[in-house]
């Protein structure tokens, strides 16, 4: 049998989470799925070139200095291409400061061509 104090404590915090939930909609209403339109237009990529990567661990420190950018949503480095691929939000963040961002951690970065060695954008 449970404690009284248990099951009010339970139904407390789940009303709780139903209301915080339903504020992150950004003007949405409850429930409404976001479309791809709205997720794309939030949403840009930067190619940069990267120089200055000779061990395992550069390409952490090329990702994490791009993602601690106000705006940016991932950092996709490949150590072999020496490129790192940059989603973020173009309302919060450029590829000006992300590029800063990333020379200021130790390596050159310089913004690419869309179109060279740039993957298919990836979920």
């Amino acid at each position: 049998m449970k404690r009284p104090t248990t099951t009010r404590a339970f139904l407390v915090l789940s009303a709780l989470a139903v209301v915080l939930a339903a504020g992150c909609n950004d003007g949405e209403p409850a429930g409404a799925p976001a479309t791809a339109a709205t997720q794309a237009a939030a949403t840009a990529e930067a190619v940069f070139t990267v120089e200055g990567m000779h061990c395992a661990s550069c390409p952490v420190t090329v990702r994490t200095a791009a993602e601690r950018v106000p705006g940016v949503a991932k950092a996709r480095v490949s150590f072999e291409e020496a490129r790192v691929w940059v989603t973020y939000d173009p309302a919060q963040a450029s590829p000006d400061v992300i590029g800063r961002a990333i020379t200021d951690s130790g390596y050159r970065a310089t913004q690419a061509p869309r179109a060279v060695g740039a993957p298919a954008a990836q979920p």
